[in-house]
């Protein structure tokens, strides 16, 4: 769904225009990668696809800094939205968390370095998992350190590919976004459907 609403407000067309991009953040100055990091954690940590800012820091920087600069902008977002949902947000995500998660939660508070790491690899930047794990009883320094170990990884091939990634969401219309969305849908109602054959 984020990268269709990106397609539909036109993020991918925005992203392309390198120089464009380039200029605004010459012109912010020593305070452009501030902004930047500011900006990524703030948004992303409540839906933003942080593949957006992946990919515009790796259309403006050297390869290293893109890694760096993004990298603590995801690591803040994902600070950011485990604080928001253990704090001031909780009822809030509790409405959005499936019920099931609950059962897990004592699991995830065991192991809870490599449960971080393992969700991190697996799904990304994904904002529900910055709010199931502000839900549940993982500690901060177990989430933090592995959300910074398992963020990276991610980080690191998306700004390699930055470019060639963004030129071919760019290249490829809404319809095609919208029929991959369909087929994933019904491949997960397949699914669920045929667990409950099977649980019957």
């Amino acid at each position: 769904m984020g990268i269709l609403g990106a397609s539909h407000f036109g993020v991918f067309s925005y992203l392309a225009n390198a120089s464009y991009l380039r200029g605004l953040i010459v012109e912010i100055g020593p305070l452009g990668p501030l902004l930047f990091v500011a900006l990524f954690s703030t948004f992303e940590a409540f839906g933003v696809p942080g593949l957006a800012f992946v990919g515009t820091a790796s259309l403006i920087w050297p390869l290293w800094l893109a890694i760096l600069l993004s990298w603590a902008g995801g690591v803040s977002a994902a600070i950011l939205g485990f604080a928001f949902a253990r704090t001031i947000g909780r009822e809030w995500v509790q409405r959005r968390i499936p019920p099931q998660f609950h059962r897990y939660d004592e699991q995830l508070a065991r192991r809870g370095l490599i449960s971080v790491i393992s969700a991190r690899l697996v799904f990304f930047m994904a904002p529900p998992v910055h709010w199931m794990f502000g839900l549940s009883s993982v500690g901060w320094p177990a989430y933090l350190i592995g959300s910074a170990l398992g963020l990276l990884p991610g980080i690191a091939l998306v700004s390699i590919g930055g470019k060639s990634l963004f030129g071919y969401l760019r290249s490829q219309s809404p319809l095609a976004w919208i029929a991959v969305g369909m087929a994933g849908a019904a491949l997960m109602v397949s699914s669920r459907r045929l667990r409950q054959v099977r649980a019957a």
